[in-house]
């Protein structure tokens, strides 16, 4: 099943959840933090500052990444089996960190919101880095999802209904253990596989 393009977008956008945070965290203002962030209850509007110097685009970046990262993973959780299948073998591939580390580097090379050029620059490039990354069917083997629990291996496995060997690569919650069952949900060229319960 072919990923429709927003659903994948979200899942991208998505994984670079803690690129926002760091972003969020170097846009805090030093000296704000000297002060106290309201100096009354009564005048909370007025008296308030955020102890940011991009308060809107830092607090937005950072809150539409974890929006994000809750629907990919939400989606992950309640994917619906359409097959099951028998394992005969499973190796466990390592996540490739390279392209997933660029932008993280990116931001430590004087990044910040108050350029509309670098804004523009980063958005571009995150651009590209998802059009490569679908393009690839590549969108789930994402290293943040390690995290989460979530593991990718080759696997070697037959249908139930027939006695052929297959290989693929399929995304796991936890092991997968070869003479065992799975129920798979085909991710572009990716099955996501769950333990088939007795």
């Amino acid at each position: 099943m072919e990923l429709r393009v927003l659903v994948a977008a979200l899942m991208f956008f998505g994984s670079y959840f803690p690129l926002a945070l760091i972003l969020f965290v170097q846009d805090i203002d030093a000296e704000l933090l000297k002060h106290p962030v309201c100096r009354s209850v009564t005048g909370f509007l007025n008296d308030c500052a955020v102890p940011l110097l991009h308060p809107k685009i830092a607090s937005s970046v950072l809150i539409v990444s974890f929006v994000c990262l809750s629907i990919f993973l939400l989606s992950l959780k309640n994917v619906q089996s359409t097959h099951d299948i028998d394992i005969k073998e499973s190796k466990h591939i390592p996540a490739d960190l390279m392209s997933y580390v660029f932008p993280y580097i990116v931001s430590f090379m004087s990044f910040d919101y108050s350029s509309v050029l670098k804004i523009c620059g980063a958005f571009l490039f995150l651009i590209w880095m998802f059009l490569i990354t679908y393009r690839s069917g590549n969108i789930l083997l994402n290293p943040l999802l390690a995290v989460f629990g979530w593991r990718l291996f080759e696997i070697k496995f037959t249908y139930p209904t027939g006695d052929t060997d297959y290989q693929r690569r399929a995304m796991c919650r936890n092991e997968i253990i070869p003479k065992s069952r799975y129920e798979i949900f085909s991710f572009q060229d990716v099955f996501v596989a769950k333990k088939k319960r007795a």
